[in-house]
């Protein structure tokens, strides 16, 4: 069964929602535990935002070339 335009939005919507929230746990729990460091709320949410940036432009740069063959 062909998935509709808005269900693939949800499906991304929730892909990158996840990934920020998980992203966000372990940047500003687990990285501070194993590292020995500090950090606080507003830098662990830029960190995840700027890796949640990287990881759209190459997730898109894949699509492209997957579907352009």
């Amino acid at each position: 069964m062909k998935q509709s335009q808005l269900m693939s939005c949800v499906e991304i919507c929730c892909n990158v929602g996840s990934g920020i929230l998980i992203a966000w746990i372990v940047t500003l729990y687990f990285i501070p535990w194993m590292f020995d460091i500090e950090i606080t709320h507003t830098a662990a949410l830029e960190v995840t935002l700027v890796y949640t940036t990287v990881s759209l432009v190459r997730g898109y740069i894949w699509r492209r070339l997957f579907n352009g063959r």
